[in-house]
């Protein structure tokens, strides 16, 4: 098992009597897992009314886009869920091998398609979070509140300590429920860091790198007779260089979905002509040929609110005991990157670590928990603003000399994964949560990043992605 990812270890004797979780997306149901095995009852409270199929829910406006599994969060998930990576296999999420499956456009040329070492899991958002539900319906330990949202914390008289939550129905009436523990797992736009200040202490402290990116998606099914050799299509923005991308994935339901990517402001429209003409504007017409074979079966979505934000509970001077913030209501990543559900899940192991740790009562959780966190959170956190920073202008540009060094370095690593399998890997590695950031470092990969390489060119090479001709014997000695 790779040491980014905390081995889930045997479920230990309960300790602790009631947890609430606020929030039902995927870091609220991996921390309820988490939670089942050390309390006697968990209760998940969720604004949305829970549907019976999988299908989009107003409370995850990103759930139409894009979902991919990183395979450090499928890992995890697999540990917590035994057999659900076949699960979603048999229910129609779609494997794909990152190397020979997916196609990636980058600084102007194909990557070579190779057999990775990695296969990944491409799924829709619903068919996710209903699998997982389904696994905790069936644990005696956790219950669903849902239609109830919440809009406060109880604490002790003296508000060191949080003693549950008040919680507000759909027709207004409000009432109360008690825990030992309170986790807010509520998504981008959680009340935590107000409901803390309303009771006296520090407003935690924001980083945002935003890069201004936006989405639009749409839902194709292709004909029968047409049949492609790939899973998955990226055409990636890179600043300063193109500020237009593309991301088609094929899902369940023989679908293919198909996202229009902008950085820096420039969106793409959810009006029919204009998200056909910004498709055709990208610098391979790939996507466009797909469009013109392809039969329209959704509106067009649009999505907006993208940007990395962190608040910085583990800098707070003083802790509410009893009280957690994970998920997107603490770190928020630009999705594009597609590391939030994958982060989620490997976070929720850090929980079980700190539960596991703790002695006696709950004295001094939230703070060994949030600090804990951002060892989970600083890769992925740099990965994503990394990239997202070069898009932001004036005082927010990197201006040190060793963090240019480095940038232009990772720049180079990206330009030689297009031709080099070898380098592929070990960023593939990075990506997926399975290695940390140094992998990149490495020897093995430094010499053949910093040595001259050959650069794809020829109209054959652009059009399939693939290494031919004498390039093989430059790339790979």
């Amino acid at each position: 098992m790779n040491n980014l990812i905390p081995h889930y270890l045997p479920q230990p004797q309960t300790t602790y009597r009631h947890a609430v979780v606020i929030g039902g997306s995927i870091a609220g149901l991996t921390a309820a897992r988490v939670l089942s095995d050390h309390f006697d009852r968990v209760t998940i409270i969720e604004r949305d009314l829970l549907p019976e199929q999988p299908t989009h829910r107003k409370g995850v406006p990103q759930g139409r886009h894009p979902h991919v599994l990183l395979l450090g969060g499928l890992r995890v998930l697999e540990q917590q869920f035994p057999g659900i990576t076949e699960e979603l296999h048999t229910a129609g999420a779609v494997p794909f091998n990152l190397g020979s499956e997916a196609r990636l456009h980058l600084l102007g040329q194909w990557r070579v398609r190779y057999h990775s070492a990695y296969t990944v899991l491409a799924v829709t958002r619903p068919l996710l979070e209903e699998t997982i539900r389904h696994r905790l319906l069936a644990n005696s330990r956790i219950t669903f509140l849902p239609g109830l949202e919440a809009i406060g914390l109880c604490t002790d008289a003296a508000n060191t300590r949080a003693t549950g939550v008040q919680l507000r129905q759909r027709n207004g009436a409000a009432w109360q429920i008690e825990a030992d523990l309170v986790v807010a797992a509520d998504g981008r736009g959680s009340r935590a860091a107000e409901w803390l200040t309303a009771l006296g202490f520090p407003t935690p402290h924001e980083t945002v790198v935003d890069a201004q990116p936006g989405y639009a998606t749409r839902f194709y099914r292709l004909p029968e007779s047409v049949r492609h050799d790939w899973k998955a299509m990226f055409l990636q923005p890179l600043a300063p260089d193109q500020q237009r991308g593309a991301l088609l994935l094929k899902v369940e339901d023989d679908q293919w979905q198909l996202t229009l990517i902008g950085m820096a402001g420039d969106h793409p429209p959810t009006a029919e002509a204009g998200f056909l003409d910004y498709a055709r504007s990208l610098v391979a017409p790939d996507v466009v040929n797909f469009i013109q074979d392809a039969e329209p079966i959704s509106p067009i979505w649009g999505y907006r609110r993208m940007e990395n934000r962190l608040r910085h509970y583990e800098a707070l001077p003083r802790y509410l005991e009893n009280f957690l913030v994970c998920g997107d209501a603490a770190y928020a990543f630009n999705p594009a990157y597609g590391q939030g559900m994958s982060v989620a899940a490997i976070a929720s192991m850090k929980l079980d670590d700190c539960l596991r740790q703790q002695q006696g009562d709950l004295a001094g959780l939230a703070a060994r928990f949030q600090k804990a966190l951002t060892t989970v959170i600083d890769a992925p956190w740099q990965l994503a603003t990394g990239q997202d920073r070069d898009w932001q202008d004036g005082d927010d540009a990197p201006t040190d000399r060793m963090t240019r060094l480095v940038q232009g370095y990772i720049r180079r690593v990206l330009l030689t994964m297009m031709v080099d399998p070898v380098v592929a890997e070990a960023f593939l590695a990075v990506q997926q949560l399975l290695a940390p950031p140094t992998r990149l470092f490495h020897p093995d990969v430094l010499w053949r990043t910093l040595r001259p390489y050959r650069r794809l060119t020829s109209p054959s090479d652009a059009r399939s992605g693939e290494l031919v001709g004498s390039a093989t014997a430059d790339v790979l000695a």
